[in-house]
């Protein structure tokens, strides 16, 4: 049997790879989000493009890059019903069409403006305005932008030329009419359909921890699974941090009887009602279903990691005969080495959070910031005193009201740094924004390697700002001027959401 299945590994590496395939598995948010901790699902394909609607998926041409997110959701708002709609992966995760363009603080203003942007460029024939010119409701919102909204995870891994032809040959168009349920004809479902396509039997629901339901969860766990017993996929987990910035935070993706015994409001109810679910829940779980996607990210992180793997494999079943095989203490050293490279260490962390300390007190002192509160409140505050725009770059802009002044804040790694940026606010803003990424929880951070190119752009800023005259006597003693009220309804759900998940 062993025997077996190293001749049938070795078959497969000598086939061609050109192409991946990921599983997008979105975080839990809003009242959904809350109720289910569900989350959502969709796939991407690097080397599948897709032109304007109705969405006419080909393979991509030479200089075409990054390839497709095709989605479903229930009610697109689209003059017609459809199945599923397809966005280019930068413009899906971001709202923009490149990865220069990728802001680095998002509000909520900032989210309405990129997704009426990307909704003129590509969903307009689609998705138009509303009679009376206001925008259309429905969930065409959901496919732009997404990573202002939350944190997702691609489980990638390798695929061929003659699998995407064959998803082309059923996906060639978008067909009129939606078939979704959201009990068994779901997001997760449409992406286990596309996924097994690709990979016969690699995505399964599971019906014990999901009560017969399919769950963008049980998808991840069942696919990690599948491609841990074939290195040779490549399979790595890469993660789309949510953006730093004022809209609500997501939370982990979980199957349904995990959010029977670790949610408070079914917890509560559960003990009130019928004490013996929790332990029914929690043991069925524990023995059925456990998986933790973070665990996943970090045991799978890039594709050196992958590569690493598959070396370990070649080594276990003697698979490499044109050169010398690496040793085990080689690969383990390596994979080491790429673990600190993306995640980075204990000791590092602790010495960025060190390094920033002295720095927000500086600002504090030289009247940057009005206290400590103030840079708690910064990106609030940013919010209500600015209005979003795009330069003459196409880079997003905030016009920010800036005590009595009106300067511009470039929201892009290059435009920052331009010459119509006013340089104390963009050094406030990455203040705030590496204080936000360094008091983050484990599983919330970005990769290490983001936080140092952040750091490198915060003292770059530093360095113009000392060069600035001191801060004279402000018109106003706070940066905050144009407070606008919370509504109350949404005072309740914050406290309700931080009692309850």
């Amino acid at each position: 049997m062993k025997f077996l299945y190293v001749f049938a590994f070795l078959i497969f590496i000598n086939i061609p790879v050109h192409a991946d395939i990921s599983l997008l598995i979105h975080e839990a948010k809003g009242f959904s989000g809350e109720t289910t901790g569900a989350g959502h699902s969709a796939v991407y394909l690097s080397d599948v493009c897709a032109d304007p609607p109705p969405f006419i998926l080909r393979k991509c041409r030479d200089g075409e890059s990054r390839g497709t997110v095709i989605a479903t959701y229930p009610g697109f708002g689209a003059t017609n019903e459809y199945d599923w709609f397809a966005m280019p992966l930068i413009a899906y995760l971001y709202g923009v069409d490149n990865e220069a363009q990728i802001p680095l603080y998002a509000n909520g203003e900032i989210r309405l403006l990129v997704r009426e942007t990307i909704r003129q460029k590509y969903l307009s024939d689609l998705v138009p305005r509303a009679a009376d010119g206001s925008l259309p409701r429905g969930r065409w919102v959901e496919i732009i932008g997404t990573a202002l909204n939350r944190d997702l995870y691609a489980f990638t891994v390798r695929t061929t030329p003659e699998q995407d032809e064959q998803l082309i040959k059923i996906y060639s168009k978008l067909e009129k009419g939606s078939s979704f349920n959201v009990f068994y004809k779901n997001c997760a479902d449409f992406t286990k359909d596309i996924m097994n396509l690709y990979f016969p039997k690699s995505t399964q629901r599971d019906a014990i921890n999901d009560f017969t339901m399919t769950t963008p969860k049980a998808l991840a766990r069942s696919f990690t699974k599948y491609a841990k017993k074939r290195p040779e996929l490549l399979l790595r987990v890469s993660k789309y941090a949510q953006l730093d910035g004022t809209i609500m935070r997501s939370f982990g993706n979980r199957n349904f009887t995990e959010t029977a015994f670790t949610s408070k409001k079914y917890v509560i109810t559960e003990a009130l009602t019928m004490p013996i679910l929790i332990p029914i829940f929690a043991g069925t779980y524990f023995a059925t279903g456990y998986f933790s996607i973070d665990k996943a990210y970090h045991k799978y992180p890039s594709i050196e990691a992958a590569r690493l793997n598959l070396a370990k494999k070649n080594r276990k079943y003697r698979l490499s005969f044109a050169e010398p095989l690496e040793s085990d203490e080689s690969i383990k050293n390596r994979r080491e080495a790429e673990k600190l490279r993306v995640f980075g260490s204990k000791e590092g962390w602790k010495k960025y959070r060190d390094a920033l300390k002295p720095l927000i007190a500086k600002a504090i002192q030289e009247k940057l910031f009005a206290d400590e509160k103030e840079v708690k409140s910064f990106f609030r505050d940013l919010e209500h005193q600015s209005e979003p725009f795009y330069d003459a770059n196409g880079d997003l802009t905030l016009r920010v009201s800036n005590y009595g002044n009106e300067d511009l804040l470039g929201l892009t790694r290059t435009s920052i740094l331009g010459p119509d940026t006013d340089v104390r606010l963009a050094y406030k803003m990455m203040l705030v924004k590496l204080k936000a990424e360094l008091d983050s929880s484990k599983k919330n951070r970005v990769t290490y390697y983001e936080l140092q190119e952040n750091w490198q752009l915060l003292m770059e800023l530093q360095k113009r700002s000392a060069a600035l005259p001191p801060v004279q006597n402000q018109t106003n003693t706070r940066f905050l001027t144009n407070k606008k009220n919370t509504p109350t309804s949404k005072k309740i759900k914050k406290i309700f959401r931080e009692i309850t998940h």
